[in-house]
């Protein structure tokens, strides 16, 4: 009766001990499921943060080409300075030799009027002279010198139309020249608020990539942290399963001598050992795919980082092409202004050949004034005419040769802004496809802005041109009229006496005309003095806001450089901690295989046990 009773309290042990070690199996299974919810929703959040870093990444690579291309554009505005400070040179000396083309020409008007002045005391003091001689003498030589007079009239009125229209076409190149120079300083000044802009958002993006970075520095620590918990959790997990079975086998061996009262119970605890193993090798897999899904993030990142370095790459093949293709650009509009500035040389020399023509009339001026006898003066006056048609035909010829030359240099002025208008257009094809994913907007309204001002130039063009015409048109009708005129004095000398005192006041009217114009244009040569010295100083104050914004991009560049070294840095302990994972694995196989030896060897010492069990049974 006494082995029964031990039997039975063994068994009641045995069984006291199951439903402790099933209940606390059950409660380290929560804790696991708790622990693979918690880790499948971290890994939500860390593979939802990386989506966002990699988005990130790529608006941070397109702020940096922009930032490449940046600096590229401040070297170019600085190049584009330099050229307009060379033509800003340029104007005033050209500004400075109309003036000293003004002075001579007041100075030879002096001249002239005292000239006349001297001729017609001279004609007085003749007339009084031969007021006892013939009429015809008297006639003959009062006819010859209105003739001289009226074409020295003639080509004094020619020069001064001549200085007028040369003085007017390089006002308004002056002008034209001011009003691009403008243009360009407020393009310029628009591009450099524009990179300031985008130089604040920067500082401001990469100061919320620190913070974002220092975050996931902490979230990768307690990842660490919980694999850490959660392997020593999975080992104790399943040390207690190998225990478990094998007292579970114990207790089918010792309960199959009981009959049928504990079938029951063996049941439920067989059942519940296997969901337990179940349960067990779902988190098994759950873990595994999130090493997996580990191990693919860090791949993707070692490929965005070459791709960033690709990228850079591209970028700086880019760049150097374009700017190529700006240097030859700009070789090519230096090559254009010293062929302008050819030309004008050449129209210099034609001034200088107008001038001696004007001295060699004066000498035969000088010449012709004292006259001996009527007849002499009659064939010095046939002479005179003779040579002056000789001479207005000269003039004429250098008109058209002028005139060539002239339609010469507004061909290349027209291909110039053609060519100009040209590069304007390539430089926004490349902005607008340089910036078409964030200033879209932007870019449209400046386009808009630009192509009312290119319509506003291209009409004020159309209108010079017009008015150009208009003149050369008036002013060739002018010298036809001129020259029917003189062809008529020369039948009608009778007539022409009459008109040659209203000609007299007219030309006076005309002298005081000049002298205002003379007058509007020292105020406006003036005006254009003040315009350029203050185009100097804001083109000064420019450069020195320049100079200050490229220490600041170098600034802004250093710093990428050490955030690009920190990210390294960063990648290379990701690759550490890789290989630390690799070697925890490698031993955690080990100590599974050396686990399922031990197990095996238990099963057989326990099959042993219960063998002898069994016989213990027999003999009793």
């Amino acid at each position: 009766m006494s082995a029964p009773l031990e039997m039975d309290e063994v068994m009641d042990q045995f069984r006291t001990e199951d439903a402790e070690e099933f209940k606390q199996l059950q409660a380290e299974l929560e804790m696991a499921a708790k622990n693979c919810r918690i880790l499948q929703f971290k890994l939500r959040k860390s593979e939802k943060k990386n989506e966002n870093m990699e988005l990130e990444k790529g608006t941070l690579e397109d702020k940096l080409l922009q930032l490449t291309r940046d600096t590229c554009r401040v070297k170019d505005l600085e190049e584009e300075l330099l050229v307009a400070k060379e033509v800003s040179v340029r104007l005033h000396a050209e500004l400075e030799k109309s003036e000293e083309a003004r002075t001579t020409t007041e100075k030879l008007n002096m001249a002239l009027k005292q000239h006349l002045d001297s001729l017609k005391e001279c004609l007085d003091e003749k007339v009084l002279e031969t007021s006892g001689s013939s009429n015809d003498d008297y006639n003959s030589w009062q006819l010859a010198v209105n003739l001289y007079e009226s074409l020295f009239r003639e080509y004094v009125l020619m020069e001064e139309v001549n200085w007028l229209s040369n003085s007017g076409r390089q006002t308004s190149d002056t002008s034209q020249q001011l009003s691009e120079i403008s243009d360009l300083l407020n393009s310029y000044q628009q591009k450099i608020s524009l990179l300031h802009q985008e130089i604040t958002f920067l500082k401001q993006e990469l100061s919320d990539r620190d913070k974002d970075l220092s975050v996931l520095r902490v979230q990768y620590k307690i990842l660490k942290r919980s694999r850490s918990a959660e392997s020593h959790s999975v080992e104790s997990l399943n040390q207690n399963s190998n225990n478990g079975r094998g007292k579970q086998r114990g207790m089918n061996g010792i309960n199959g001598e009981n009959g049928d009262d504990h079938r029951s119970r063996r049941g439920v605890s067989v059942d519940s050992a296997s969901n337990i193993q179940k349960q067990l090798e779902s988190a098994e897999d759950e873990i595994r795919l999130l090493k997996n899904k580990m191990l693919r993030l860090e791949d993707e990142l070692n490929n965005s980082l070459l791709e960033k370095e690709s990228l850079l790459l591209k970028v700086e093949e880019s760049a150097k092409s374009s700017k190529e293709d700006i240097t030859e650009d700009i070789q090519m509009f230096i090559t254009k202004i010293e062929s302008l500035g050819t030309l004008l040389k050449v129209n210099q020399t034609d001034e200088k050949i107008i001038v001696d023509l004007q001295q060699l009339l004066r000498t035969t001026r000088w010449n012709k004034q004292n006259p001996d006898d009527t007849s002499n003066s009659l064939s010095n006056a046939i002479k005179m005419s003779q040579h002056s048609t000789e001479i207005l035909q000269q003039a004429t010829e250098f008109l058209s040769t002028l005139q060539s030359k002239q339609d010469t240099l507004e061909k290349i002025r027209y291909r110039l802004s053609n060519i100009h208008y040209d590069a304007n257009d390539t430089c926004q094809l490349i902005e607008e496809l340089e910036q078409t994913k964030q200033e879209f907007d932007t870019k449209q309204q400046l386009c808009q802005e630009l192509q009312i001002t290119i319509e506003q130039l291209q009409t004020n063009i159309e209108n010079m041109t017009k008015q150009l015409d208009i003149n050369t048109t008036e002013y060739e009708e002018k010298l036809n009229l001129k020259q029917q005129e003189t062809n008529e004095q020369k039948t009608k000398t009778t007539e022409v006496i009459q008109e040659k005192t209203i000609e007299i006041n007219e030309l006076m009217q005309d002298r005081e005309r000049l002298q205002t114009i003379n007058v509007k244009l020292s105020h406006d040569a003036s005006d254009m003095k003040k315009q350029l010295d203050q185009m100097k100083q804001s083109i000064l104050t420019f450069e020195k806001k320049l100079d200050i914004k490229q220490q600041r991009v170098n600034e802004l560049s250093i710093k990428i450089i050490e955030k690009e070294d920190i990210i390294e840095t960063k990648v290379k302990e990701c690759q550490k901690h890789r290989l630390e994972l690799r070697e925890l694995e490698s031993k955690y196989y080990n100590l599974g295989k050396e686990l399922e030896i031990q197990i095996t060897t238990m099963t057989k010492e326990i099959e042993k046990l219960n063998i002898e069990k069994e016989m213990l049974k027999f003999d009793l």
